[in-house]
């Protein structure tokens, strides 16, 4: 164990044998619930990031019209977030949802295990819907923008 310390780590003892260890490493030593439901919902999520950017950096193209118009978030909230801050800012939206999600499953977790992974299951199957449904958009309806 390395002896140098940044100013935030405050040591803690390790119940084993008595070591110190930093606030850091105690922290990240917990154990984590639902590990396979959590990775499983983080991965499909990341899905939807980037299926999400690839529309939003696509046009649609409309048979009837023979027009083309932009792919546009259809979530209001998420909406208001692209048109303020733009696609950084609806990345950190959507990772700061799935974060919440996280926690909150890891909270329920600690008493109540089978809900928190229906919860984390549930919104796996939602949001692989949402990345199946965004593949289909961009097969059907999008030509590639010109750089």
């Amino acid at each position: 164990m390395s002896n140098s310390r940044t100013s935030q780590e405050k040591p803690a003892m390790d119940q084993n044998n008595g070591e110190k260890i930093s606030l850091w490493q105690f922290w990240t030593s917990l154990p984590m619930k639902l590990q396979r439901e959590t990775i499983t919902f983080m991965v499909i999520n990341l899905g939807d990031i980037i299926m999400t950017w690839f529309l939003l950096s696509s046009r649609a193209f409309h048979a009837e019209s023979g027009s083309h118009t932009s792919f546009y978030e259809s979530n209001p909230v998420a909406g208001y977030i692209l048109n303020h801050w733009g696609i950084r800012g609806m990345i950190f939206f959507k990772a700061a949802m799935v974060g919440g999600v996280i926690l909150i499953t890891q909270y329920v977790a600690q008493s109540r295990l089978p809900l928190a992974r229906r919860i984390l299951n549930f919104g796996s199957v939602v949001v692989l819907c949402v990345v199946f449904y965004s593949v289909w958009l961009l097969r059907q309806h999008a030509t590639p923008v010109p750089f």
